[in-house]
């Protein structure tokens, strides 16, 4: 009685395949169709991509090793690799103060020579060469800030008159530094925040004396308000931008020279050098001018 139970709760064994007959063959899967990139753009498309699809609790390991290695896989040289990294810890400035005036800083790219020196020589040029002090030395960033004390106020003055080592009348000079396999890139950013914000308040003085003109011109004609206030604000940055520019052009020529002279392990300006300089040229001046006649 138990057995006939039992057998009845089996359950029912398959069909079997008759004698003779081949096992059927799994059907094939549809090909998967190759990624098609046309562009390096398009590489760093489909890339960003795949990090927006990264969970948002887990970070993406970005070290030195894994970006040398997706560059090899991409075939980008080393010292473009680090020139993007110097790049990338710039500041990037984008507001709507940055898109009417400019941006409040400036830099300058370049690959250097590997070697122990580095941070040795990028300290000689900001204190000897523009006669700054450096207050921080953190891995792979020197930070350097303006001497306010009355040497560091000559040494700006003798420097701005001999038209070179003008870092100093800028508050902040920071040094990124990135190496990529062996190769090394460096980045000169100056901070210009302080002259911006001259700029834009002079243009804001030059727009708001605009616009009381405005104003009492439109006690006179009133239809005229509608096309002379916006001119007013738009003369205002138009003044602002003019005065920011050629602090942004100083800035600029400072710091393309100094990466220049860094990577071609050049001896920055001295304040003697300045000094001499200078003493030379008011004695080529002296000899040029005609000396008056004792006679007449």
């Amino acid at each position: 009685m138990t057995d006939g139970g039992a057998a009845a709760a089996r359950p029912p064994e398959p069909p079997r395949r008759p004698e003779g007959m081949a096992e059927a063959a799994p059907a094939p899967s549809a090909p998967v169709a190759p990624i098609e990139v046309g562009t390096r753009d398009d590489v760093g498309r489909v890339i960003g991509r795949a990090l927006e699809h990264e969970p948002a609790n887990e970070t993406v390991a970005t070290d030195d090793e894994v970006l040398s290695a997706v560059a090899r896989e991409l075939d980008v040289a080393p010292e473009h690799l680090a020139l993007a990294v110097v790049e990338e810890r710039a500041s990037d400035d984008t507001g709507l103060v940055a898109r009417i005036v400019g941006p409040a800083t400036v830099s300058a790219q370049r690959v250097v020579l590997v070697d122990d020196a580095l941070v040795d020589r990028v300290e000689q040029w900001l204190e000897r060469g523009h006669g700054l002090r450096v207050v921080a030395v953190d891995g792979e960033q020197i930070r350097a800030i303006r001497r306010t004390d009355k040497l560091g106020k000559i040494t700006a003055s003798v420097k701005a008159a001999g038209g070179s080592g003008r870092l100093g009348r800028f508050r902040t000079t920071t040094v990124h530094t990135a190496t990529v396999d062996d190769r090394t890139a460096l980045g000169v950013e100056v901070e210009l925040i302080e002259q911006r914000g001259r700029a834009v308040l002079g243009g804001t003085v030059a727009g708001t004396a605009g616009l009381g003109v405005v104003a009492l011109g439109a006690v006179i004609v009133s239809p005229l308000v509608a096309v002379a206030a916006p001119a007013a604000v738009v003369g205002g940055a138009a003044v602002a931008r003019k005065s920011y520019r050629k602090h942004r052009e100083i800035a600029e020529v400072e710091a393309e020279e100094m990466a220049d002279g860094l990577a071609r392990n050049h001896r920055p300006p001295r304040l003697r050098d300045e000094v001499e300089s200078r003493i030379r040229g008011r004695s080529r001046r002296s000899l040029r001018e005609p000396r008056p006649d004792d006679s007449a």
